[in-house]
């Protein structure tokens, strides 16, 4: 069974109010959201604490009335029924929430580990509210930022490097072990990748066997290039330079620091393609050849929603769609 900390169960009370108030059929994962800002001395009400100058609890709940389309009731918690049951989406955070304070060692979870979980799904109405609030996944305004939230949650949990990199090796999909019988040894290896594997190179698993060499002095351009990356638009770095600066090595370096869990968390589980542009040109003589080879390597990345695709000499895709019978470029 769960053990919560002291103040995590003060904020579940204090949710259960916040469901009541909106007339929320089931406990949600923006629920606790509302509760962690109001109930004082808990890791994740410091953390808030940090941005209160530029964004304040009550625009969070704000945020809430005009994602909810309703004003909540003014209720005391004498005032609260019953209890409300787990939601699918809060009982599937506080499961990952659960194993987020296995791996960093902690005796029970609390609200940091909670928050955590919360911060690493940009698509839940967690997230949503803090973007309506004020909260940025873009580094174009002076707004803060979700990972300044981030970062600032990892300060006051006391995570080391070690913790995050567990946290990242929690969330990687777990590989299944291949059954021993005839059958399955018969069974063609299967490709999560598709089209894609006879066109790219995945160099994040190439990182991950340790046979990259490390890339030395270019931590800045590494570190600006993960700050491109980790934008919600406009989240497309082009690198340029001379032949020979070392424009590969930095897809080489971002590949590294993904497999030591030294990025943001939402690179944490993404992987490196590089694509073989020769690879998809060869054998695309008629009109429509190469566009339909690259439409198929886009859907599968879109499909996919973890590659990051580099293309290596960028320029040689100029032309590449014209035939000996078109002008098409």
């Amino acid at each position: 069974m769960t053990t919560y900390s002291r103040k995590m169960q003060a904020i579940f009370h204090r949710a259960q109010l916040e469901a009541e108030r909106f007339g929320s059929p089931f406990l949600e994962t923006w629920h606790v959201l509302l509760a962690m800002v109001e109930v004082p001395g808990s890791v994740a009400y410091l953390t808030f604490t940090d941005f209160e100058d530029r964004i304040r609890a009550e625009e969070i709940e704000t945020a809430a009335v005009l994602a909810m389309e309703k004003s909540p009731k003014d209720l005391s918690e004498s005032d609260i029924i019953d209890l409300r049951a787990q939601s699918h989406a809060l009982e599937a955070m506080l499961q990952e929430a659960e194993g987020i304070a296995s791996v960093t060692g902690a005796v029970e979870v609390g609200s940091e580990h909670v928050l955590m979980a919360f911060l690493l799904h940009k698509d839940l109405m967690v997230c949503r509210l803090l973007e309506v609030a004020g909260f940025q996944y873009k580094d174009d305004s002076d707004k803060p930022r979700i990972i300044d939230l981030r970062r600032s949650l990892e300060r006051y949990a006391g995570l080391s490097k070690q913790d995050l990199k567990a946290i990242h090796d929690l969330r990687k999909p777990k590989k299944s072990k291949a059954s021993g019988n005839f059958a399955n040894m018969m069974q063609p290896p299967q490709s999560s990748t598709g089209e894609l594997a006879d066109y790219t190179k995945d160099l994040t698993a190439v990182a991950e066997s340790g046979n990259l060499d490390p890339v030395i002095g270019r931590d800045e351009e590494i570190s600006r290039m993960i700050q491109v990356l980790s934008r919600k638009t406009k989240n497309n770095p082009v690198l340029v330079g001379e032949a020979g600066v070392g424009k590969t090595a930095l897809a080489l370096g971002l590949a590294q620091r993904i497999a030591s869990g030294e990025v943001p968390f939402e690179l944490a589980d993404m992987r490196i393609l590089e694509l073989d542009m020769m690879s998809v040109v060869a054998g695309t003589r008629f009109r429509g050849d190469f566009e339909e080879r690259m439409n198929q390597i886009i859907d599968e990345i879109e499909a996919d929603g973890k590659i990051i695709l580099f293309i290596d000499e960028l320029h040689t895709i100029i032309g590449s769609g014209s035939g000996i019978d078109s002008t098409l470029d």
